[in-house]
């Protein structure tokens, strides 16, 4: 439990540069905060496999949430 714990803190640390990424992708601060809190409940859920290379993970799946979101509402307003 404890190393899981010290996963979850190095991902939090990540947090000042994910929440300017997410407001610069979606140009909306509502839909910024909605990807990030998506992607902080995937990161308590399915952490990555190695802390070296959560930076990259947090980004991968931000992205995947906005930009699936996003394709989904263009699917809806066809």
């Amino acid at each position: 439990m404890t190393s899981e714990r010290i996963d979850l803190e190095k991902l939090l640390e990540n947090a000042f540069w994910l929440a300017p990424l997410a407001r610069s992708l979606t140009r909306d601060s509502h839909a910024a905060e909605d990807a990030l809190q998506d992607t902080w409940v995937t990161a308590v859920e399915k952490p990555p496999q190695s802390a070296a290379a959560s930076r990259s993970w947090l980004e991968t799946v931000l992205r995947h949430r906005i930009y699936g979101k996003h394709r989904g509402l263009q699917w809806c307003s066809l």
